[in-house]
């Protein structure tokens, strides 16, 4: 589903990752620079939410890179000893749910 551009992953599939679950939700190839994701941690439990640096294939690109001072823990803490070679498996990504990206935009990042 699309609201205003940005992908929200259906409460029902939060726990699917990756491009083929990404291509489920949106019905897209391309993610937009700017588009926020959601990455799963060591844990089940552990999700970044991170807006992508650039533009990237679902089916091409395997790793994604967020934009510097974006990422935030799901739980609140900003996420700030990050490197500029920092990527996420696209494996371990998708979108986010309404909840986490309404939570996100109400975050102040870096």
């Amino acid at each position: 589903m699309k609201k205003d551009g940005q992908s929200i992953c259906p409460e029902r599939l939060k726990d699917a990752l990756g491009f083929t679950s990404m291509f489920d939700v949106a019905k897209e190839e391309y993610v937009l620079e700017g588009t926020v994701l959601a990455v799963r941690g060591q844990f089940d439990e552990d999700i970044i939410l991170f807006q992508l640096a650039e533009t990237i294939s679902i089916f091409g690109d395997r790793h994604v890179t967020p934009e510097m001072g974006s990422m935030i823990w799901y739980d609140g803490d900003i996420v700030t000893d990050i490197s500029d070679d920092v990527s996420f498996s696209l494996e371990n990504c998708r979108y986010p749910t309404q909840e986490e990206f309404d939570w996100y935009n109400k975050q102040e990042l870096i």
